[in-house]
């Protein structure tokens, strides 16, 4: 849900990171689902690796996304 995607955010944001939301919509139902990322990252390397290292210290699944602008 969006509030559920704010406190990520929040919390996120009290720890130092600098999150941000972006909206999906699902392709399967039509659904809006809310997500929260972490960082701008020039190659899908970085971002995997940023990840794996989110994931090992705040104990989270993450998943490394190109996205393409």
């Amino acid at each position: 849900t969006q509030a559920a995607a704010k406190k990520q955010k929040s919390n996120l944001r009290k720890k130092g990171y600098s999150p941000y939301i972006t909206k999906i919509t699902s392709t399967i139902n039509d659904e809006m689902w809310y997500t929260v990322r972490i960082g701008r990252f020039y190659t899908i390397d970085e971002a995997a690796d940023a990840a794996a290292k989110f994931a090992a210290k705040e104990d989270v699944p993450t998943k490394a996304q190109l996205v393409l602008k």
